[in-house]
C-alpha cells in the first residue's frame, strides 16, 4: 500500500489556498511529526527467542499534509513514513520501518475565529517493512548477490487502514498550528514474503494509535 503515500500529499499541494469566513471555507497545507503507537509484545517475544533486542513500540514518523473546507466540510489527506529502527543480533539486523497515507473527511466545529475543532473519519492504506540481512559479508561483490540471492529477506505487513481522529487548528499570522489525534485499524491477515503469506507468524498489529504537530500555511476563515 506504500504506492498510496503520494496521494495525499499531492492532493494538498493541489489544494487553495483561500479563505471565506462566512462559510467557514478555506485551504491549508504543510508538514507534521507524528509519534505513532501499536502493540509489538507478540513479534517481541518472537524476536526474543532469536536473541534479538525488542523493537520499541513507538516510532517517529515525518509527514505531511494539507486539506480544504468548503461551508464547514473538511476533506484533507495525510501521509507519514517513520524513520527505521534497527536490532542487531549476533549475526544478523532486523531493521523495521512503517508508513501510512490517509483521507480524511470531517466537519469544521468553530470554538472561536482563531481556534477549530475538526473530528474526522479517515480510510487509506498502510504498511510495515522487515527486513532481515547478515551483520556482515564474506563477498560483496554484484556476483555473489546475483548467483545467492539469499542475503536477505524482505517481509512486508500492507493493508488497508480506517480510522477515527481528532484536529485542533490555531490561526497564529500567516500559519496554522494543528495538532491532532488517531485510532485507526489495520484488517491485515499477517506478514508475507514475496506475495506469499507466511505461517506461524505471531499476533501482529491490528490496531495503532498517532499523536502529531504540525505547521499549515493558508487557514479556515479570515479571523474577523
Amino acid at each position: 500500500m506504500r504506492f498510496l503515500l503520494p496521494f495525499p500529499i499531492l492532493f494538498a499541494m493541489l489544494s487553495p489556498l483561500y479563505s471565506d469566513d462566512a462559510n467557514l471555507t478555506g485551504g491549508f497545507l504543510g508538514m507534521d511529526f507524528a509519534m505513532l503507537c501499536m502493540d509489538l509484545g507478540p513479534l517481541n517475544g518472537r524476536l526474543a527467542s532469536y536473541g534479538y533486542p525488542a523493537v520499541n513500540d513507538l516510532f517517529f514518523c515525518p509527514g505531511g499534509g494539507g486539506g480544504v473546507v468548503y461551508h464547514g466540510f473538511y476533506l484533507g489527506g495525510r501521509g507519514f513514513g517513520s524513520l527505521p529502527v534497527e536490532v542487531k543480533n549476533g549475526g544478523s539486523t532486523l531493521s523495521w520501518n512503517s508508513s501510512y497515507g490517509m483521507f480524511d473527511l470531517g466537519y469544521v466545529v468553530p470554538i472561536s475565529p482563531d481556534f477549530f475543532l475538526v473530528p474526522t473519519a479517515s480510510l487509506g492504506g498502510g504498511g510495515i517493512t522487515v527486513t532481515v540481512y547478515p551483520n556482515s559479508l564474506s563477498d560483496s561483490s554484484l556476483d555473489h548477490f546475483l548467483s545467492d540471492p539469499k542475503q536477505g529477506s524482505v517481509l512486508t505487513y500492507n493493508s488497508l487502514v480506517a480510522g477515527i481522529g481528532l484536529l485542533a487548528s490555531v490561526h497564529f499570522g500567516t500559519w496554522d498550528v494543528q495538532l491532532s489525534g488517531g485510532w485507526y485499524y489495520y484488517p491485515s491477515d499477517g506478514l508475507r514474503f514475496n506475495g506469499t503469506l507466511l505461517s506461524g507468524v505471531p499476533d501482529m498489529p491490528r490496531q495503532l494509535f498517532t499523536l502529531s504537530a504540525g505547521f499549515r500555511i493558508g487557514r479556515i476563515g479570515s479571523g474577523n
